[in-house]
């Protein structure tokens, strides 16, 4: 054990040196006690330092440019009319999708699918539990001749070969062997057609 001097208080104690920098205090009070003594010792920048006067004390609702500010009412230069379109890309997919923007209330915007759009426009509300599916797998033609109304188990089974395709790429070894004993016990072979490569 080391001995040192506290530069406060004068004091000698003893402790264990735990890194580079010297022991200086014997205590945290003699360290704050000091540290209020020395300021110009401990300025660390972007601190407000203790008996400073904020800039803004006793202005409060000052308004330093009332010339470029928001006035009441006034609407964002981006504000897009009715009817725009937007093209947004899913995350987990990076599929595209059209948007369009179909009501606008005070501050808030709705914006639908434009294959949703389109479907209610020919044929009215999309029927509950069904899902709108692109005929020719491209999510930016929403032509009504492309679109079609399935259940979600019929728009998963149409796209399950893609699905599949994907995961085979991703697979191990012995995921692809287990996928040949399922194909062996009289599956639909499409889905699996490859897999011995």
């Amino acid at each position: 054990m080391a001995h040192w001097i506290c530069e406060r208080c004068g004091k000698g104690f003893q402790r264990a040196k735990a890194g580079p920098r010297p022991i200086r205090f014997c205590s945290q009070q003699c360290y704050w006690k000091y540290r209020r003594t020395h300021q110009e010792e401990f300025q660390e920048t972007g601190q407000f330092q203790l008996g400073l006067i904020p800039w803004n004390k006793g202005l409060k609702g000052f308004r330093p440019s009332p010339d470029t500010e928001f006035k009441p009412g006034q609407g964002s230069i981006n504000l897009l009319p009715l009817g725009s379109v937007r093209v947004r890309v899913r995350k987990r997919d990076k599929g595209k999708r059209a948007w369009v923007k179909v009501a606008e209330n005070g501050t808030s915007y709705d914006w639908k699918p434009r294959a949703l759009v389109a479907w209610e426009k020919h044929f009215g509300p999309l029927p509950e539990g069904a899902v709108l599916h692109h005929i020719d797998r491209n999510t930016l033609n929403d032509d009504i001749t492309n679109l079609a109304a399935l259940s979600r188990a019929a728009h998963l089974m149409d796209h399950r070969p893609e699905f599949e395709k994907r995961r085979r790429f991703r697979a191990s070894k012995a995921t692809k062997e287990r996928w040949q004993e399922y194909r062996l016990r009289d599956v639909d072979s499409y889905y699996w057609e490859g897999l011995e490569e």
